[in-house]
């Protein structure tokens, strides 16, 4: 969503108040944070997905004595295949709780954004366009 100052009329000038300017720019800012976070969400997402392939491609070695590789920050931790699937399962379990603070924190970004457009548009009607280029 990308937020614009209220344009100029046909002729008639919008005044904008000190507190007016303030919603604008707390728009903005939360409009600049949902969009991180979506993206962040995205990844943590793609990541739970990546371990779910790798829980799976793990379970079908034949062999119990082949160490798994998992990268763990910037270098690779050999595990065995069942202490592997246990480092997995913690990697998701995490991952997956990160998603859910993220949906809550999205959610209370958009009550917020949503109070705020309809207090500006209430204001200043087609005078101001805070709606998502991508709608």
């Amino acid at each position: 969503m990308t937020s614009s100052f209220p344009s100029v009329g046909n002729d008639s000038d919008v005044h904008i108040s000190r507190e007016n300017q303030k919603k604008i720019n707390t728009f903005a800012i939360r409009n600049a944070w949902l969009e991180e976070l979506n993206h962040e969400l995205k990844q943590k997402q793609k990541e739970v997905q990546n371990l779910q392939d790798a829980e799976g491609d793990i379970l079908m070695f034949e062999d119990d004595k082949i160490t798994v590789p998992i990268l763990i920050g910037d270098c690779y931790v050999h595990y065995t295949q069942e202490n592997a699937t246990n480092v997995i399962a913690k990697l998701m379990e995490k991952a997956k709780a990160d998603i859910v603070k993220i949906q809550s924190k999205v959610v209370d970004i958009k009550k917020e954004m949503s109070d705020l457009k309809a207090d500006l548009y209430s204001q200043f009607g087609e005078n101001i366009n805070l709606e998502n280029e991508d709608e």
